[in-house]
């Protein structure tokens, strides 16, 4: 269990150092069509791109003074090499989901593991 937790850590770390993620300082991409991209975590190039990218859509005005009160909902697009996912959440909300989602899958597979041995020596016993 150690190892597994040990193993996790380390591609977490290397996935974390090779995102590079958008400073808040800076402002918006506006590329053509209307997409505003806010963050951007991913890593390869098209088409085998991996990682989340947090965009919202531009059908208000952008150039405004008060463009931060006028904003869209977050979209957040699922880079799966050349697949794509696109979410009606902000990036935070669906990288919380996915660590919940792993977390209990993780749990429901320890837990079988440790039940098929409790009853692998409950029938050796008999």
């Amino acid at each position: 269990m150690k190892a597994m937790k040990g193993i996790l850590g380390v591609v977490v770390l290397v996935a974390c150092m090779s995102c590079r993620g958008k400073e808040s300082g800076e402002s918006p991409s506006v590329f053509d069509g209307g997409i505003v991209i806010e963050h951007q975590w991913a890593i390869g190039t098209p088409p085998r791109v991996y990682g989340l990218i947090q965009y919202r859509n531009a059908g208000v005005p952008w150039l405004s003074e008060h463009w931060s009160t006028a904003r869209s909902p977050a979209l957040t697009r699922i880079e799966l090499g050349s697949r794509s996912l696109i979410v009606r959440a902000p990036a935070w909300v669906v990288c919380l989901r996915a660590t919940l989602l792993l977390g209990a899958l993780l749990s429901v597979g320890v837990f079988g593991w440790w039940w098929v041995g409790v009853r692998d020596r409950g029938e050796e016993g008999t």
